[in-house]
């Protein structure tokens, strides 16, 4: 009887008036953790996944994808694997990085895969970056639109160092031609082989600004990514004082008139 009241009576030790608060609390903890969601933790992708990607990324136009080869993010592939979503995990939310990457007949079974495994851990759904092509398949699913910020892009084939909109660029090119500057693009072969080169550019560009390695949306200094693409570089005297890593073309672009720089580094 003691048990049922001590709490109204007052007469029972303050040793058992704790152990029962004591008891209360872990069973409340306790019933919580079993109802309440798992915690997810984000798997960098196998070599399995980094190779299905590959091929994905292989059969579309786009060289944003290229980024899943900074293995900081999570691959989420369909069924048949034939598309993927890369994201990542920042507490109850949950970013995917740009449009799924595959057919566009595979889009909007991705969107809602991924949308049910966020219900699966109470997470937050956003698709960071996405382009316009397949806003109507996000609002399908009722996500709301913000917009954060624009991309430019640049028509090689118009653009032109005359003129005036153009005087600072040549501006630039002539003190570069001056200083005994040389642009060039080394092949993945060599890229591998300057690795150490290309390392001291980014560090000093790093530490000149006070920075740190950004990532995820960015391209950053991870020798594995790095490597995989040629490198757009500057020398002065056989030393490298910039570099920007290549995006391959794209299968409807073979001349690669369009490549996109993907990172950028200088002295």
């Amino acid at each position: 009887d003691l048990w049922w009241q001590f709490e109204l009576e007052g007469t029972a030790s303050p040793f058992l008036r704790g152990s029962v608060g004591a008891a209360a609390a872990v069973l409340l903890f306790t019933v919580a953790r079993l109802i309440g969601h798992a915690p997810h933790e984000v798997e960098p992708p196998t070599e399995r996944d980094l190779e299905d990607a590959g091929r994905i990324i292989a059969a579309q136009d786009s060289t944003f994808p290229y980024l899943v080869y900074l293995e900081d993010k999570a691959l989420l592939f369909d069924d048949r694997r034939e598309a993927f979503i890369m994201y990542g995990v920042q507490g109850r939310t949950w970013v995917a990085l740009g449009d799924p990457v595959g057919p566009p007949a595979r889009v909007p079974d991705l969107i809602r895969l991924f949308i049910a495994r966020c219900d699966d851990y109470g997470g937050t759904p956003v698709f960071y970056e996405v382009g316009t092509k397949y806003l109507h398949h996000y609002a399908d699913f009722g996500l709301t639109f913000v917009k954060v910020g624009e991309e430019a892009r640049v028509d090689l084939e118009r653009f032109t160092l005359d003129g005036p909109r153009g005087a600072r660029f040549r501006q630039l090119v002539r003190r570069l031609e001056r200083d005994g500057g040389i642009f060039r693009v080394l092949p993945t072969e060599e890229v591998r082989q300057r690795m150490e080169e290309l390392r001291a550019v980014s560090d000093d560009w790093l530490r000149s600004r006070s920075v740190a390695e950004k990532g995820f949306s960015l391209g950053c200094f991870e020798p594995n990514y790095i490597a995989r693409f040629p490198a757009a570089i500057v020398e002065c005297g056989r030393r490298i004082q910039a570099f920007a890593t290549l995006a391959n073309p794209s299968p409807g672009d073979p001349g690669g008139r369009y490549a996109e720089a993907i990172g950028f580094f200088e002295s």
